[in-house]
């Protein structure tokens, strides 16, 4: 783990080598370190595994709900209604989300390549993360950034 790392999360080992690699990328760039937030870990993994599970790539998922609807309800009817980020009121979030890549080091590749997913990673307002890869096909990634 970098030493700026700050992890408190289970993640898989892929998704917290991209927690990893996101915190080295902020370093290099003179922009503090993220900490590992379960809740928005929760979120991600479960937008991955329902964009896999359902065959969609969006920010928004069928039913309409968002990353801010997710994060402070999850997905209603399949996952919980209780809110899974502490306080959701008083967090912003924003997403990142991948498909195709296998790999930490491709799918950081790519989002570094991307204006808008390299300014997410890169925004010093944001403190916390959560990351998470499809458990089936290994191909959907999420990235979910939170201040509060």
């Amino acid at each position: 783990m970098n030493a700026g790392s700050v992890v408190d999360g289970d993640g898989n080992p892929d998704e917290m080598e991209v927690f990893d690699m996101v915190n080295t990328e902020r370093a290099k760039a003179g922009v503090g370190p993220l900490a590992w937030c379960d809740g928005l870990y929760a979120c991600a993994k479960a937008h991955s595994n329902d964009m896999c599970e359902r065959g969609f790539f969006d920010h928004t998922n069928p039913e309409g709900e968002g990353p801010s609807e997710r994060a402070q309800y999850g997905h209603a009817g399949r996952f919980t209604f209780a809110p899974i980020v502490p306080d959701p009121y008083s967090w912003g979030v924003a997403e990142n989300i991948a498909y195709g890549y296998t790999t930490p080091a491709e799918v950081m590749n790519g989002w570094m390549n991307s204006s808008g997913h390299r300014a997410n990673i890169l925004n010093g307002s944001y403190t916390h993360i959560g990351v998470g890869q499809c458990d089936g096909c290994l191909r959907h990634w999420t990235q979910n950034f939170g201040t509060r």
